[in-house]
Formats: structure tokens, C-alpha cells, sequence
């Protein structure tokens, strides 16, 4: 296994993703003691990072992480800094709340989760620095910033990674985003990399999937009411690509979780690939991911497969607003 870094904090390839460990709402109920076994037969398997957020269950997911670890120095803790919270003082009080709730003494990857539009950046830089100067948090990084926000927060700090929605169906960092984090020394991590279970095989085609999943570009809006997106989507293109990635993990032998997984391990600039798992079996899934190699032939393979998908995308980064809704954008 190679181990990867963001500034001086270790990644595994494959992060242990945090978020439905704690929103029973969306993933339905979890035993918190299967949840920690999970975590970890992970850690021992080598998947020794973990990404979580302030927000995740109000709290609740960071404070699983702490009963699971504590104050370990063999795992990597990464998490977010509310949204709502980017004036100076709500940062240094919100890192205070994560740092109980993980039960460490400091935090390896401490992200802005999502880009304020109403505080400016140097204020919110100001506050994370301090915190880093005090040791309280290893690096900083940030999440769901694109390209303006991207170079407006490097005129204050330099984060040491970018965490965006990326998958085999969505594919907007490659656009601009991975030469763009090159330019400025940054990772990548990727949320959603399985596309919120698109990519695991389970579902025939997007109806099967559950309504409260049914929000991103790739939907049609009339497939959820809530639906932030306006767009017809794509869901055609959706279900013939599903259709080709089943015949080639088929060929392969190998899962749909696998081989989303891999594909991008596999792709430029990604530093680690953020999977959630509530279960040991979903563990070992993940884990088999990070042994599977994937040749130029497939990877051009699995390139062609979603490539009408990705230029119905664009380099939109959002995932939930539309080409035409730039107003609304989160990320731009």
C-alpha cells in the first residue's frame, strides 16, 4: 500500500468516509458498536484515515470517531469547520467543540468545509492559522472551493488539499480542476466516489435508487421535488454507461465498487479517495479496492464509458445547481 500525504499529515489511498455513520435520516439506522468494529477492522486493514464533519449528525459522527480512537496516533483525523461558522471567533470556538468531540488534542486535516459567501476569506484564514500556530490543527484544507474561491483563499493561506464531489459519473474537476491544484501544491480528496451508491451495483437504473439520493445533475429534477437542479438530467446516458460498466466488471470479475474505486486511485491528482462503510463487509470491499490494478487499456476502458456523461456535466463543480443557475452556485 502506498502511503500518501497532504503537507506533513499520512493518508491511506482509500479514506474511511464519516458521514453516514450519523444520519440515520438519509441511511437509516446504524448500530454504533457495528460502526466502530467497522472502523476498526479498517484501521488494521490500512485504511488508517477518516474524514468527518462538524455537521455530520450535529456532531454526533466526530464523536464516534472519538470514542472509536480517541487520542491515537495510528489513525489520521480529518473534519470541517461548519459552513456557517467563518468569523474569527466562531472558528476558534468550533474547533474547540471538534477537538472535544474527537477527543484529541489536535486535528490532522482541519477543512472549510464549504466556501462562505458572506465572510471574507482573510478573516477565516486568520483564525485557521492561529490555530495551526497553536497546534491545535496539523494542516489546513478545504472543501468545495473552486476556481475563484480557490485563488482568492491563496492570496491569504496555502491549504494543503480540495475535497469535490468525483466519480466516474461526475467528472467536473477534470476540467480544471487537477492541473489547477498542481499549480498551487495541492491534493485532492473525493466525496461521493461511488456516486452515493450508484456505483456499487445495487441499483438497475436511477429509479431504484432512493429519492432522498436523487438530487445531483444526474437526475432528472422531476425525479425529486426537492431536486435543487432545474436540468433534465441525464439519466439515458446514466443507465447505458451502467449497463457497459456491469459487462466490464463482468469481464474483469471484479465489483462496481471496486472498480470505481480504483479508477480513481488510478486518475491524476487524486491524493485519497474518501468511501464510507457502516459495515465490516463494506470494509472489505473498500479494502480490496486498493489492491486492484487497473491498466491503461481499462482506465482509457472506463474513460469512454462515461465520456457523453461527462460533457453533459461540464466543469460545473456543483453537483446540485444547474449551468445556468450561477446565482445559486456554491462553487465557482
Amino acid at each position: 500500500m502506498q502511503m500518501k500525504y497532504l503537507g506533513s499529515v499520512p493518508f491511506a489511498p482509500i479514506t474511511f468516509g464519516c458521514m453516514a455513520i450519523a444520519d440515520a435520516a438519509v441511511w437509516g439506522p446504524q448500530d454504533e458498536n457495528e460502526t466502530i468494529s467497522a472502523m476498526h477492522l479498517a484501521a488494521d486493514l490500512g485504511i488508517f484515515s477518516f474524514d468527518t464533519a462538524a455537521m455530520y449528525g450535529n456532531g454526533l459522527s466526530e464523536q464516534i470517531v472519538g470514542r472509536a480512537f480517541g487520542n491515537s496516533d495510528k489513525v489520521t483525523i480529518a473534519t470541517k469547520l461548519l459552513s456557517s461558522k467563518q468569523h474569527y471567533g466562531e472558528v476558534i470556538e468550533e474547533c474547540e467543540k471538534s477537538l472535544k468531540n474527537l477527543q484529541r488534542d489536535a486535528i490532522d486535516l482541519y477543512q472549510i468545509h464549504w466556501p462562505s459567501n458572506d465572510v471574507p476569506f482573510e478573516e477565516t484564514a486568520s483564525a485557521l492559522l492561529k490555530l495551526k500556530e497553536q497546534g491545535k490543527i496539523r494542516e489546513i484544507g478545504v472543501s468545495n472551493f473552486g476556481v475563484e474561491q480557490l485563488a482568492e483563499m491563496e492570496a491569504f493561506m496555502q491549504p494543503v488539499s480540495n475535497q469535490l464531489m468525483y466519480n466516474l459519473f461526475f467528472r467536473a474537476p477534470e476540467v480544471n480542476m487537477v492541473e489547477l491544484h498542481k499549480k498551487y501544491g495541492m491534493g485532492m480528496m473525493t466525496y461521493s466516489s461511488i456516486a452515493q451508491g450508484l456505483l456499487t451495483g445495487k441499483y438497475q437504473g436511477l429509479s431504484d435508487v432512493p429519492v432522498t439520493l436523487r438530487r445531483t445533475r444526474l437526475y432528472p429534477c422531476t425525479m425529486n421535488p426537492a431536486s435543487p437542479h432545474k436540468e433534465g438530467g441525464c439519466q439515458e446516458l446514466v443507465e447505458k454507461a451502467l449497463a457497459d460498466l456491469r459487462i466490464f466488471c463482468a469481464d474483469k470479475n471484479m465489483t462496481m465498487a471496486q472498480v470505481a474505486l480504483a479508477w480513481l486511485m488510478h486518475k491524476d491528482g487524486v491524493t485519497t479517495v474518501i468511501a464510507g462503510a457502516r459495515s465490516e463487509k463494506q470494509v472489505k470491499s473498500n479494502i480490496l479496492a486498493m489492491t486492484t490494478e487497473l491498466n491503461d487499456n481499462d482506465m482509457a476502458t472506463l474513460d469512454q464509458l462515461s465520456a457523453d456523461i461527462k460533457a453533459y456535466i461540464g466543469g460545473n463543480l456543483d453537483a446540485w445547481r444547474g449551468n445556468d443557475d450561477i446565482e445559486n452556485r456554491r462553487i465557482h
